[in-house]
């Protein structure tokens, strides 16, 4: 997924990529095995796919770093708390990698392209901060409490989806409405969907 480098010079976007896995991991702590198979915001998810495919995203945030930060393979996900120590795992591998860099633009090897890392982690940060919200309203859950997080992301969004073609069709949401809501509805969400 090609992605251009204009948000290379968000100097917050390591910040929104933790935000994200902030976001998330309290959401995946409400989980049961039964709620696997619920609908979710996604059009024709279950949860368990929505999972899936956050987990194949945290898997892709720490391997596209540099090869001097190898990341084991982590294998088929195997739970819900698999998933939050991947999340774990990642953030961690990141924070060696920037460390390193001393200040210094990381090279991400993204979709058979090489992205500076403040690139890369605002995609993350957009993923995992959307699928927080798909997450809490297939489970039932008031949460994520991203608003800040959100109104940060919001800039950035335009770009990223025009790009990345990750999301769905953006859907029409007042101006007026909160930063979360304009966020889920970019992203091809309907904000007041709740599950039946």
């Amino acid at each position: 997924m090609p992605v251009t480098s204009a948000p290379s010079s968000c100097p917050r976007a390591v910040e929104l990529l933790e935000g994200g896995v902030a976001c998330l991991v309290p959401v995946l702590a409400g989980i049961t095995p039964h709620d696997l198979g619920r609908p979710t915001p996604c059009d024709d998810w279950d949860l368990a796919t929505v999972l899936l495919h956050v987990a194949e995203g945290v898997d892709t945030l720490m391997t596209c770093l540099p090869d001097e930060y190898p990341c084991e393979d982590p294998g088929p996900l195997r739970s819900v708390a698999d998933l939050r120590d991947r999340c774990q795992r990642m953030l961690a591998a990141w924070s060696r990698a920037l460390d390193d860099a001393d200040g210094a633009d990381v090279p991400c090897a993204w979709g058979g392209v090489t992205l500076p890392h403040r690139t890369v982690a605002l995609v993350g940060g957009l993923e995992l901060t959307v699928h927080a919200w798909d997450v809490a309203r297939s489970i039932g859950s008031p949460g994520p409490y991203a608003e800040a997080l959100a109104a940060d992301l919001l800039p950035w969004t335009p770009v990223l989806l025009e790009e990345t073609a990750a999301f769905a069709r953006p859907c029409s949401w007042p101006v007026d409405g909160t930063p979360l809501e304009r966020l889920v509805a970019a992203t091809g969400r309907d904000p007041r969907w709740h599950a039946p």
